[in-house]
């Protein structure tokens, strides 16, 4: 319960609100493989995710895989 809050308190502060997009529980590698990196990065944009696209695909598209978590 305290940890929840806390992550809420964090999201408040990040501008996050993961209650109007939550992420899709069941994206999977493959599906986010057919991305381009401009995709990924306006994907990550929608969830209150910055993603640097200077970094490799596979980086971008762990750190999207990282968030549903």
């Amino acid at each position: 319960m305290l940890l929840e809050k806390i992550k809420q308190f964090i999201d408040l502060l990040m501008g996050v609100d993961r209650r109007q997009h939550p992420l899709k529980p069941y994206w999977h590698h493959a599906e986010l493989d057919e991305m381009s990196k401009q995709e990924l990065e306006s994907l990550g944009r929608d969830y209150g995710r910055e993603l640097d696209k200077r970094k490799t695909k596979e980086a971008l598209i762990q750190e999207l895989l990282d968030m549903c978590r």
